[in-house]
């Protein structure tokens, strides 16, 4: 099991991430790609230090997103951007608070990292 994937595991037991990619909604009508699908591809992206939402679709054109998407048609950069655009503000700023809050309660950010890796909430 690679890093990145005992990372996400991570962030999925103890801050609750896929409850609330579940439960996140935006503006967006008759959209093609669930909220859920760009907001994780996005917080993949900026651990993974992704430079630009065009590196993304260029990545998912490759076939470097197969393993994490598995079969799902890949958003463009400019529907990443558009989703991001209409993200609802207040659902994410909710979220972010309490995963700072438990992360300081667990103490994890104690020398800045995660077992080495750079930790980001969104």
């Amino acid at each position: 099991m690679n890093r990145f994937r005992q990372l996400w595991d991570y962030a999925v037991k103890v801050f609750s991430l896929y409850e609330f990619l579940e439960k996140y909604r935006d503006s967006r009508m008759n959209s093609q790609h669930r909220p859920a699908t760009i907001i994780s591809l996005f917080m993949c992206s900026i651990a993974a230090r992704v430079g630009s939402l065009y590196q993304i679709e260029r990545m998912g054109k490759s076939g470097e997103l197969n393993r994490l998407m598995r079969g799902r048609k890949k958003p463009s950069a400019d529907t990443m951007g558009y989703a991001l655009e209409h993200a609802d503000v207040d659902q994410a700023q909710t979220c972010n608070a309490s995963i700072i809050q438990k992360a300081r309660r667990n103490k994890v950010h104690a020398f800045g990292t995660y077992r080495g890796w750079r930790v980001c909430a969104v």
